[in-house]
């Protein structure tokens, strides 16, 4: 085996990185082509082939200790989610739609619970600014081509308490189930449906 690229984290999250309170974890997403980074309760999200751009979710109030990505159940969710991120806290599991900003949610779809708040996005050296761009991916699998547009990260209404089990790994399956290893020793399954 040999060594063959190195890559940094980007500039901005450096400054995040050295204030962590309690805890920070970190995770490749290669079916996207991101890499995640947690930092307490904020999720950090950037393109593996561009570290001057991150994403950053902030939505979350306790800490992040797990984060997988998942593909959603067939019927689901609206045809044009592909894959949702499965974020494990100290108290519960979020499961939160990924978007571009080169695909379109309608308003129907946002009246439905689809999307609740708003994501920031940052840049490196340039702090992070608003955004209400509403998009979905549309390649399914695991090979996700180059987007173009930017990584949005928006909850939906699926929140799971994990009832004082604290989960240190979650997987998704191909066909939309989702596992969870837990410090109990135990195999866990989240069920979520309409």
């Amino acid at each position: 085996m040999k060594h063959s690229n190195f890559k940094s984290l980007p500039n901005g999250l450096l400054d995040h990185f050295r204030n962590v309170e309690s805890a920070s974890f970190m995770g490749l997403l290669p079916e996207i082509n991101r890499a995640w980074l947690t930092i307490d309760n904020k999720l950090f999200l950037w393109d593996l082939n561009d570290t001057d751009q991150y994403t950053v979710y902030d939505g979350i109030s306790d800490i992040i200790v797990s984060v997988a990505l998942a593909v959603p159940k067939p019927n689901m969710f609206i045809s044009s989610i592909k894959y949702f991120l499965v974020v494990a806290t100290t108290v519960e599991i979020l499961l939160l739609a990924i978007s571009w900003d080169d695909d379109y949610i309608n308003s129907h779809q946002l009246q439905n619970g689809l999307i609740q708040t708003q994501t920031r996005t940052g840049s490196s050296g340039s702090g992070g600014s608003s955004s209400h761009n509403d998009s979905i991916p549309t390649s399914p699998g695991f090979a996700m081509p180059k987007r173009k547009g930017e990584l949005r990260v928006l909850p939906t209404k699926y929140i799971i308490p994990t009832d004082n089990v604290t989960v240190i790994k979650v997987m998704g399956s191909t066909n939309g189930r989702i596992f969870m290893a837990g410090v109990d020793g135990n195999v866990h399954e989240v069920c979520y449906d309409y």
